[in-house]
């Protein structure tokens, strides 16, 4: 099932999400969507390795 997740980011981030997308020649929905997962992944490992993740690396 896919839904729709609006993020408000800056335009500088924006822009390399496009350079990126188009060097892969995927779309930049995909990659948004692969560079999450593997963000959230990561994450959780780090909570198996270390505890809790701090909120303010969440923030940062």
């Amino acid at each position: 099932m896919r839904v729709e997740l609006k993020a408000y980011v800056p335009s500088r981030l924006k822009n390399r999400i496009r350079m990126i997308a188009e060097e892969k020649g995927i779309s930049m929905n995909k990659l948004v969507n692969l560079l999450l997962e593997d963000g959230l992944y990561k994450m959780f490992e780090e909570e198996v390795e270390y505890g809790e993740v701090e909120s303010k690396q969440i923030n940062s």
